[in-house]
């Protein structure tokens, strides 16, 4: 009996906040590496990074990963903010 999870595959777990969601429900994936977050996670880090005064360095929140953020994907998060 082999029962990994394997029927699992629409569902992951934000590396950030560590709650696991199905795909694409409040899930972003980044344009530019493609790694994905929950929508609140991602948000959150652009506010703490604008309030910081890190808006020109916004990169992925991976700590292996200097992508950029793509501007329309975060303007677009920003303007769907609860």
């Amino acid at each position: 009996d082999d029962d990994d999870d394997d029927d699992d595959d629409d569902e992951f777990t934000c590396p950030i906040c560590y709650c696991e969601l199905e795909e694409g429900e409040a899930a972003l994936r980044l344009e530019n590496c493609e790694h994905s977050y929950c929508e609140d996670c991602v948000r959150q880090y652009v506010l703490t990074a604008m309030d910081q005064g890190a808006v020109l360095h916004l990169d992925c929140p991976a700590p292996e990963c200097s992508a950029p953020l793509d501007y329309y994907q975060v303007r677009q998060l920003l303007n769907t903010e609860s």
